[in-house]
């Protein structure tokens, strides 16, 4: 079900919470310790785990911060008649 808004208005639900901010500036932070950590060694399984952790991070941020809105230069046009 797709509901239709107008663009410029922002949806407002009274009781939500958010998560602080500090808990993705913490996250972030880890990460990079995992990262600098991680240079030290060649690169094996461990390293490409942290990699697919750090993307799933982001994405998550992401998510997060935009509400997970799609650009609309991103969606598909409807077909022309």
């Amino acid at each position: 079900m797709q509901i239709d808004h107008d663009p410029k208005t922002i949806e407002h639900i009274p009781n939500e919470k958010r998560p602080p901010k500090w808990i993705w500036k913490a996250g972030f932070a880890a990460v990079a310790v995992l990262w600098i950590l991680q240079a030290r060694r060649g690169f094996d399984w461990e390293q490409i785990m942290l990699a697919f952790g750090t993307g799933v991070l982001f994405v998550s941020w992401v998510a997060d911060r935009f509400g997970l809105d799609v650009p609309e230069s991103w969606r598909r046009k409807p077909p022309r008649r």
